[in-house]
């Protein structure tokens, strides 16, 4: 508020001083809105004696899901996302993550390329666990050096998880795969000393990697 200034025979200045008025800045200060509201840590999910549906790329979806409920699935998984996308706001991508109210327990998987793609996409999601993917072999993930095409990068692999893991709380899994023994050394030896609430390793012939099926991710 402003203040005019009067001389003594009454008659008022041009000059005025601006005066706080300090009950206002003192409810500015104490309002809750601007203060910084930490997120919430996510309860561990214990996959102790639970029956873990895995993520299946084009199977996996929502009325397969809710079956697999019906019959005894504890921990569901949605389909596979890109980070890319998700970043993109493409709404086909997010749709992926649509779960129906029986999935109490309900994870989703991402993939990506890099450690700053990935972190970025982990903090815009909400549910109670992240999976990444880092063993799917269609070339349409691996030639975007994502997938299996992460397994014999041990540094980028590392960095992805710790990335992502120091972001936000909510519990982060890693899905990866087993080709060969290297690749499982290799996988082993990057993963033995971060911080993730579990792996899974995929194992299959060699007949069948590397095949476009549905569910191979």
């Amino acid at each position: 508020m402003w203040k005019v200034k009067r001389k003594k025979n009454g008659r008022s200045t041009s000059k005025a001083t601006k005066i706080e008025d300090e009950d206002s800045i003192k409810v500015v200060e104490t309002d809750g809105s601007l203060k910084s509201h930490p997120r919430e840590k996510k309860k561990l999910i214990d996959f102790r004696d639970k029956l873990y549906l895995a993520p299946l790329t084009t199977v996996g979806n929502l009325p397969f899901r809710r079956l697999c409920k019906v019959l005894g699935a504890d921990v569901t998984c949605g389909e596979m996302a890109m980070c890319t996308n998700l970043l993109q706001g493409q709404a086909s991508e997010w749709a992926l993550f649509r779960r129906h109210s029986s999935e109490d327990l309900f994870g989703v998987q991402i993939c990506g390329s890099f450690p700053d793609t990935v972190a970025r996409a982990v903090e815009l999601i909400d549910r109670e666990c992240i999976d990444i993917n880092m063993g799917c072999p269609i070339d349409m993930v691996v030639n975007k050096s994502a997938g299996s095409a992460i397994l014999n990068k041990p540094l980028r692999m590392k960095n992805i998880v710790e990335v992502s893991s120091s972001s936000v709380e909510t519990p982060i899994t890693i899905k990866s795969d087993c080709p060969e023994l290297s690749s499982c050394m290799i996988a082993r030896g990057a993963l033995i000393k971060v911080d993730v609430a579990a792996v899974s390793v995929r194992v299959e012939g060699d007949d069948s990697y590397g095949t476009a099926v549905s569910g191979s991710c």
